[in-house]
Parts: structure tokens; C-alpha cells; sequence
């Protein structure tokens, strides 16, 4: 009777059974093959984790849509049932057809990852072991997941999704965290790492998973002698339809408000020295040799950034969380990540007697803006207004006066101008700051504001300004509407009375102005001229070399190339991912980096020279290549 039911079984889902497990593997076959040419995951078996992850989970779900879904939609099984035999028989020949073929899967690809890993990696017998039952008892639960939503019929599609947004909600609204519990503990990162003890508490409860899906499953295939598997087989009423979909909708919104209600403590600096000002919070974190600096720079902060709060028309601002790092350049500040926009928490070497704090308050008002606007401030076409606003607004006291009373920043900007500046830069800001550097991008931008200043006044150049600024932005979909109603052009016209035409025509003048006033000075401003080559040593593997020329040439600069590994898609660079490698000029102008690469890499790179002239560094512009 078994072998009967066991060969309707394979006669009927033969074909998809088959396609599953092979697909399955070949899927697997592609995860070694692109850890081996990468090289770069430390161990073999990470590709069983990831193909446990999805393509097992995957091939459980399609063997048990085959084994279950189809034979109850399709109403197959009346016919067995209608016969002399046991609906236990049934599902268990079911049953454990489908558990052989994910088991046979799982075991085939740790065989071959420990095939592959035996020469190159220490393979204990109790390591073995310990990743193999990580691995299966997390395929499993999987696989008795889906066996038993096979039995819900009509309404397995609902709870599905029920089942997802219950785990978003457990995992935002509750500390128990989803990576650390049952079988997603067991296929954490340390999967193919850990060799030496058995995850008992993430098996135990993944065991007990299983152990409750397949007595559920059982229990729903044979009540009533499948009567009532059979009924939820059936297709769902247009009543149902409305019921189930009006309590997908309560549910999440249930789950948004509750995550709006949620409140988890903020992030503070307790013993940091404190200054308060309307609508401001700066906490500067000191040891006792650091108080001094520390109380001076907090005053400093807390008074910009009220000066600054008053002159937008804003409201209250983000906290401010600065400490000391000593492993930081006094001129190079790091940001950190605050959950919940609870602050804006900063890294810089204050103590250190190179430190600039005009320059580093510049680069904190940039910060706190974006902080307080949830980023919006740095979408483009207005991104330019944000990076000038951070210089102009410690000097616009000074709003009218002429650009070249500031020097430094008049040389920035011609600079910028030099490289290549165009009016299609205003919406394109993102790539011109890669062109030239966020400093000079920033130097250019400020520029543009003093025009507005100095040919508009002060007070419409404030309007624009707030407009731009200062404005509250809903965090709703109304942000995007405002966006598409607020341009650019549209506020400089209301805000200032210029069209974007007439403000660009002013802005080249003082440039010009500008220009035959300091040309000398510009004229002995270095430029960066570098090239990367890329040297195969083998088939897949790659090494980095480059060249620099500096014009005109110094007796003795030091410079830096720049580099990041960028992954398939492009996206913003964090400033404290880009590895450095430094050198001195003249002496060595050309180097390569001490690693190879593979072969379809994209590398991300550039070179600095710091110039004094400037108050920044000069880069020769940052490049997004593929390595070939």
C-alpha cells in the first residue's frame, strides 16, 4: 500500500519534483563558483548559509505547493480517499517524500562544500557536525513551515502575509530580535564559523518550531478524515475576499501606529559638558585633560547653532553629541549613526592644536540640517544652497562686503570655476562635488549666496534662504508633493526677485570680478593630474598602479590616493569607508597597492593633495571604474 501511494506520488509530481531539486543544487553550484572567484569569504561553507537562506526555502515551498497545494485544489485526493485506505498513509507518504528530497539537497551540498573545503580549510569531524545540524534543523523548519500552510487553503496567502508583518512588528515593536531566535540564529553570521559548541537553545527552539508544524499539519489533514483540508481547499467567497483583505489593512495599520507609540530611550553622553540655548542641545564628551577644550568648543557650537536656528526660522534643533577621537586627523571629522534621528552625534580630534574650529563648525551646521531634515536638504537641484549655506553663515555679517575679503574661499570657488562649472551643475550637484571636492564644491556654492547677498540684499537673500532651509517638511508623502511645488527656480523668483537666469548671469560676473583680481594668486594653485592602470597577474586577479603629476610640481608635498570597493550598484560613499594609502611628492609619484583585485571589481577612486592656500584638499575627481 506505502509503495502504491509512494508511486502515484512520483508519477504525478515526478517532473516538478525533479526540476526543483536540480534547479535547487545548479543554484548552488553558482554560489561556490562565485565564492572561488571572489575569494573573499573566509570559508566555504558561507555559501551553504546563503543556500539554505533562499534556495532551499525556496524549493521547499515549490515541492510542498506540489505535494499539497495542487493534490487539495485540485481535488485529487477524493480518489484515494474514496478507496479503502488510511488518510494517515496519504500524508505521511507525502510527507516524508517531500522531507527526502529537501534533505537530499542539503546533505549533497555539504558534501560538496566539504569536498571543496578540504584542502583549503580545517575540517574537524565536530565542526562538521555542528554546521551540518545548524543546517538542516533550520531546512527543515522551513520545510515544515510550508507543509503546513499547504493545508490552509484558500487562506494561505493571507497568512503569509500576516506572518510577515507579525515578524516586523515582533522584531521593531518588541525587543526579542528575530536574528537571535530559532532557526534565523541558527543561520547567523557565526554559521560557518563556529565549530567548537552547539547553538542549544536556537536548536531547541527550532526543533520545538518543527515538532508544532508537523503536529498542526497532521492534525489539519486528518480531522474529520480530511473533510476539513478538503474545505479549505476551496475557493474563497467574494465575502471572505472583502473579510481577509479589510483585516490585512487593520493589521497594518495596527502595526504603524503601535511603531509610532514605540519609544526607545535616546542616545545621550552622560558627564559631557553641556550648553543649552533656545531651541539647542550641544554635549561635548571630555576626560578632565580634555575640559577646557571642551567647554570652549561647546559654547562655540551651542552659540552657531542658535545664531543660525534664529536666522532660518527654524525650530528646535537636534541634539548635538561630539567626542574626542585621537586617531583622528584634526582636520577630518566622522559622523555616527543615530537610530530614530535622536541626535546628531559627531567624532572629531578637538584637542589636538591643529584643529580648526570655524572649519568644523561649518561642516557640523551641514550635518545638523541634514539631521533636521531627514536628509531632504541634500536632494538636488538644492544641495548647492545646503553646502554654501554651511560657510556662508558664519560670515554673514559680512554678506555684503566683497568676495575677496575672504580670500580663501574666493580661491575655492575660482578654483571649482576652473575645473568646470556650469549652470547644469546646480542640478547635477552630486557629480560636480565628485569633479572637484565637496570642500570646493562647497567654496563655488558659497560664492553664489554672496552674489544672491550682495546684488539682491541680505534680507531677500534670508528669504530665499529660509525657503529653501528653514521650511518643515512633513515626513509623509506630502514631502514629495512639496518638492514638485517648491523648486528652485520657483523660490528664487518669489523669495528673491531674480529669475535662474539673471541670478547665474550675476553670479559669473563676480566670478569674474573675482578672477582678474586674484589671477595670480590662482595661477600658482596646484593641479592634479594621476591615471590608475590595472596589471593582470592572472586570469581573474588584479594589481592596482598609479601615477600622479602635480602643476606645477612642488619641492615637497604629501599626497593621498583615495579608493573604495563599490558593490553592483552605485550609491553615496561614506566618507569613513575610503581606505588611504599616503605618499610624498616628488619622490614618489608613482605606487600600487600592496592587495590584487578580482577581475569586475568597481573601485571607486581618486587623489588629494592638501594646499594651504586653499584651507582644503584638491582632488583630481573622483572615478567610478570596473576592473577589467
Amino acid at each position: 500500500m506505502i509503495w502504491t501511494l509512494l508511486c502515484k506520488e512520483l508519477r504525478q509530481h515526478w517532473l516538478a519534483l525533479l526540476l526543483a531539486a536540480i534547479l535547487t543544487l545548479a543554484g548552488y553550484g553558482l554560489i561556490v563558483i562565485k565564492g572561488m572567484i571572489a575569494g573573499d569569504e573566509g570559508s566555504v561553507l558561507v555559501g551553504v548559509r546563503l543556500f539554505v537562506m533562499s534556495l532551499v526555502t525556496l524549493c521547499a515551498l515549490v515541492i510542498c505547493h506540489r505535494l499539497v497545494v495542487v493534490e487539495y485544489s485540485g481535488r485529487t485526493q477524493l480518489f484515494l480517499e474514496a478507496l479503502p485506505v488510511s488518510c494517515w498513509w496519504m500524508v505521511a507518504v507525502k510527507y516524508v517524500l517531500g522531507l527526502v528530497l529537501v534533505l537530499g539537497v542539503v546533505v549533497i551540498a555539504l558534501g560538496l562544500a566539504c569536498l571543496v573545503g578540504w584542502s583549503k580549510e580545517v575540517l574537524s569531524p565536530r565542526y562538521v557536525v555542528i554546521v551540518a545540524t545548524r543546517a538542516i534543523s533550520a531546512a527543515l523548519c522551513a520545510y515544515h513551515f510550508f507543509f503546513v500552510m499547504g493545508f490552509l487553503g484558500r487562506y494561505r496567502l493571507a497568512l503569509y502575509l500576516a506572518v510577515l508583518l507579525g515578524c516586523f512588528a515582533v522584531d521593531e515593536l518588541t525587543d526579542l530580535k528575530l536574528d537571535r531566535f530559532g532557526p534565523f540564529a541558527l543561520l547567523d553570521e557565526r554559521f560557518p564559523f563556529e565549530g567548537e559548541r552547539f547553538p542549544w537553545d536556537a536548536l531547541r527552539v527550532t526543533w520545538g518550531l518543527n515538532a508544532a508544524f508537523l503536529s498542526i499539519a497532521f492534525l489539519l489533514a486528518l480531522t474529520r478524515e480530511g473533510a476539513v483540508a478538503s474545505l479549505l481547499a476551496e475557493k474563497m467567497s467574494h465575502r471572505e475576499k472583502v473579510f481577509i483583505a479589510a483585516l490585512l489593512v487593520g493589521l497594518v495599520f495596527a502595526v504603524s501606529v503601535l511603531e509610532e507609540k514605540k519609544t526607545r530611550a535616546p542616545f545621550d553622553l552622560h558627564d559631557a559638558v553641556t550648553e543649552r540655548r533656545a531651541g539647542v542641545v550641544a554635549k561635548v564628551a571630555a576626560r578632565p585633560s580634555d575640559k577646557d577644550p571642551a567647554e570652549s568648543l561647546g559654547r562655540h557650537v551651542a552659540d552657531e547653532l542658535a545664531a543660525m536656528r534664529e536666522y532660518l526660522g527654524l525650530g528646535n534643533l537636534p541634539p548635538v553629541f561630539i567626542t574626542r577621537r585621537r586617531d583622528l586627523d584634526a582636520d577630518r571629522y566622522e559622523r555616527g549613526e543615530l537610530e530614530d534621528a535622536s541626535g546628531v552625534h559627531l567624532q572629531a580630534n578637538f584637542g589636538a592644536s591643529e584643529f580648526d574650529r570655524a572649519e568644523f563648525t561649518a561642516w557640523l551646521r551641514r550635518e545638523v540640517l541634514l539631521a533636521h531634515t531627514q536628509d531632504r536638504a541634500k536632494l538636488e537641484p538644492k544641495m548647492w544652497v545646503l553646502d554654501g549655506f554651511a560657510l556662508f553663515d558664519g560670515m554673514r555679517d559680512r554678506a555684503t562686503d566683497p568676495l575677496t575679503q575672504d580670500k580663501t574661499l574666493a580661491l575655492r570657488a575660482l578654483y571649482g570655476q576652473e575645473l568646470g562649472f556650469e549652470s547644469g551643475d546646480l542640478s547635477r550637484w552630486h557629480s560636480f562635488r565628485e569633479r572637484v571636492g565637496g570642500d570646493i564644491a562647497a567654496g563655488v556654492a558659497w560664492s553664489g549666496l554672496k552674489t544672491l547677498a550682495r546684488r539682491a540684499g541680505p534680507e531677500r537673500c534670508q528669504n530665499f534662504l529660509r525657503a529653501v532651509l528653514g521650511v518643515e517638511v512633513p515626513r509623509d508623502f506630502r514631502a514629495l508633493l512639496r518638492e514638485r511645488s517648491a523648486k528652485l527656480e520657483h523660490l528664487l523668483m518669489t523669495q528673491a526677485g531674480l529669475t535662474l537666469g539673471q541670478f547665474w548671469s550675476l553670479w559669473q560676473e563676480e566670478l569674474a570680478s573675482m578672477r582678474r583680481e586674484l589671477a595670480d594668486d590662482l595661477a600658482q594653485l596646484p593641479k592634479l593630474r594621476a591615471e590608475v592602470i590595472y596589471v593582470p597577474l592572472s586570469a581573474e586577479s588584479r594589481q592596482i598602479r598609479y601615477r600622479v603629476r602635480i602643476e606645477p610640481p612642488p619641492d615637497r608635498a604629501p599626497y593621498s590616493f583615495l579608493h573604495h570597493q563599490l558593490p553592483v550598484f552605485d550609491e553615496e560613499v561614506a566618507p569613513q569607508s575610503i581606505h588611504r594609502e599616503q605618499n610624498l611628492y616628488p619622490q614618489r609619484r608613482e605606487g600600487e597597492l600592496p592587495h590584487t583585485f578580482a577581475r569586475g571589481t568597481r573601485l571607486y577612486w581618486t587623489f588629494s593633495l592638501d594646499v594651504p592656500a586653499l584651507g582644503c584638499s584638491v582632488i583630481s575627481g573622483w572615478k567610478r571604474d570596473e576592473i577589467r
